[in-house]
């Protein structure tokens, strides 16, 4: 549908990406960077994935004591967007929080005009983010745990 996209995505478990991988090269996509990080308000960090390469994969909520995560290397999203963004779709397991206040606080939201998320944030961490929203002149819709905003 839109063929002179341009396609960024970031997946932290190794199991994951091969298959985004292999999908991006059996469907011959191009214009598709994929890296196999984590998201998060700073660089080369490690943080652990726990269920990795499952549909309940989480940075958060589990127990230290659980033997089922590997370790993924963060970047900071905001290095990466320096121009519009048409969509920013988010899944990234409570780092939502984190993310958002760095592209707040080096000015990258001024290039995102649309953005649906699923989100895994405590209350008060939510206000904070829909306060960031609010901030920088986004609208907002809240179902079930997605938010979809857009610009005003």
């Amino acid at each position: 549908m839109y063929p002179n996209a341009r396609i960024v995505g970031f997946e932290p478990s190794q199991k994951n990406f091969s298959f985004l991988e292999k999908n991006i090269n059996n469907n011959h996509l191009t214009k598709v960077s994929v890296f196999n990080k984590a998201l998060a308000a700073r660089e080369d960090q490690e943080i652990k994935l726990y269920f990795p390469g499952t549909t309940h994969g989480t940075v958060i909520g589990a127990s230290e004591a659980s033997s089922d995560y590997e370790v993924a290397k963060t970047v900071s999203l905001s290095n990466y967007i320096n121009h519009t963004v048409d969509l920013l779709k988010m899944d990234i397991e409570g780092a939502e929080y984190e993310v958002f206040q760095d592209l707040f606080d080096n000015d990258k939201l001024k290039f995102v005009e649309k953005i649906i998320m699923e989100y895994h944030v405590p209350q008060h961490r939510l206000a904070k983010l829909l306060s960031i929203f609010d901030q920088s002149g986004f609208h907002y819709e809240i179902k079930n745990d997605f938010i979809y905003a857009y610009k005003k």
